[in-house]
């Protein structure tokens, strides 16, 4: 699931993420949010502020 919203030259994204990896040779998973803020600079997409907590 994830949520957008823009003004003007910002966009806000709310997102729910899950990942599976190998930790010290043990598998491993998680869940979360995360929150991204992207603005647009001199023509180009950048991102400004990424947040993840579980």
């Amino acid at each position: 699931m994830s949520e957008w919203s823009t003004i003007q030259h910002v966009a806000v994204c709310r997102y729910l993420f899950a990942w599976t990896g190998v930790v010290n040779g043990e598998l491993r998973s998680g869940q979360g949010r995360g929150t991204n803020v992207i603005v647009r600079r001199d023509g180009k997409l950048k991102m400004l502020h990424e947040h993840l907590s579980s």
